[in-house]
C-alpha cells in the first residue's frame, strides 16, 4: 500500500537535498540549483520516496 507524501515531508527533502547541493557546491541561481542538478535532485526525491512506499503528489518533486 502506497501513501501520499505530505507537503512537510517533500519541503523536508527538498531542503535534504538544497542542504547536499550546497555542500558539493552546487551553482545556485536565484536561491535555486541549476536547472540540470535540481532535476537530478527532483529525481533523487520521488525514487527516495519509492523506496519508502511513498507517492509524491504530481509537481511537488520537480
Amino acid at each position: 500500500m502506497k501513501t501520499t507524501a505530505s507537503r512537510e515531508l517533500v519541503e523536508q527533502l527538498r531542503s535534504a537535498v538544497a542542504s547536499v547541493a550546497t555542500s558539493l557546491d552546487l551553482e545556485y541561481i536565484d536561491g535555486m540549483i541549476a536547472a540540470e542538478a535540481w532535476g537530478d535532485a527532483a529525481l533523487f526525491c520521488r525514487e527516495t520516496a519509492q523506496e519508502h512506499g511513498l507517492v509524491l503528489p504530481e509537481g511537488l518533486a520537480d
